[in-house]
């Protein structure tokens, strides 16, 4: 029988995977952190394909070479500064998210037929992109304050990094294979980032081979603005 989809009532302590930016324990002011170390231009494909390539390329670099011993990174610019530099290139900036669905229910359930149909364009534009991150997302998260201020195109690099090796995992384990989905449950209700609402901890309900079901999380947040739902990423736990 079809699980029932559930709320839990439960604490939502920082946005991306349960920790802060800071430390990677949950948070203890009861405020969630949004997007701190998640995947969301993630999706393997294009819409359009080069600049959704060139987008991924170049946070992947940027994270590769803020791994590398001596990086020094310039803490010196004020938010408003760094966040101008991160939008410079971007030639549409979005006024709404673009894409995605128009419910929670209607979001999973794509992201359940794109990887069951092993369709890669149709997951990415299920993510946010990064221009919806840097003119929609960012300037209403904790990032742009102390005590976890971060330059945006730090944050955004963690977020193509992580959600890069998740996408990988996800179509090596699940792609072009039935998921026997049975539902979702999200851990307590969303929280509200200026006129952003976002899920975290979502874990969808699947059935093995002998009918046993489990939840699992295989994508990471999930953000809703203007009627309009889309993943953050989509980090996971496999």
């Amino acid at each position: 029988s079809t699980v029932r989809r559930i709320a839990c009532p439960l604490v939502v302590a920082a946005l991306l995977c349960g920790c802060n930016p800071a430390s990677g324990h949950g948070s203890t002011n009861g405020t969630s952190t949004i997007l701190a170390f998640r995947g969301a231009d993630a999706a393997v494909a294009d819409s359009p394909r080069r600049a959704k390539d060139d987008s991924v390329r170049r946070a992947l670099q940027d994270a590769l070479n803020r791994r590398q011993s001596g990086y020094i990174v310039d803490s010196i610019l004020p938010i408003e500064e760094a966040l101008r530099r991160f939008r410079r290139d971007i030639e549409d900036p979005p006024r709404i998210l673009r894409g995605g669905a128009a419910s929670l229910d209607s979001l999973i359930a794509a992201f359940v037929g794109s990887v069951e149909r092993r369709d890669s364009s149709t997951l990415a534009r299920l993510v946010i992109d990064r221009a919806e991150f840097a003119f929609l997302i960012y300037p209403h998260s904790p990032y742009t304050a102390p005590p976890y201020k971060q330059d945006p195109a730090l944050v955004w690099s963690r977020i193509v990094w992580e959600g890069s090796s998740g996408s990988r995992r996800l179509w090596q384990r699940f792609g072009g294979r039935p998921l026997g989905y049975r539902g979702y449950l999200c851990p307590g209700p969303p929280e509200r980032q200026g006129p952003n609402r976002i899920w975290t901890g979502c874990r969808l309900i699947v059935a093995s081979p002998a009918d046993s079901s489990r939840a699992l999380r295989l994508f990471g947040p999930i953000v809703e603005r203007g009627g309009r739902y889309k993943f953050v990423s989509l980090a996971n736990d496999l």
